[in-house]
């Protein structure tokens, strides 16, 4: 499974959509160090690579590790 498609199962597996994900990216983050709906989109369908950086603040909205996240991954 591609990272993106772990990302869209686990946050649906939350039961909360790609907006609802970036708004509370922005809640955590800020407005100027969030992920916005269209980044999100782009790495939910493999449009981009993201920063380890991103991976991180998606792993802390997601309430996984990055291990978790990364695990099993192409």
């Amino acid at each position: 499974m591609k990272i993106g498609e772990k990302i869209v199962k686990l946050r649906e597996n939350l039961g909360f959509t790609a907006g609802e994900m970036a708004n509370r990216l922005e809640k955590s983050f800020g407005h100027e160090n969030t992920i916005t709906l269209r980044g999100i989109r782009k790495i939910e369908n493999g449009e981009v690579r993201p920063k380890v950086s991103t991976l991180l603040k998606l792993c802390q909205v997601l309430d996984i590790t990055l291990t978790e996240l990364v695990k099993d991954t192409d």
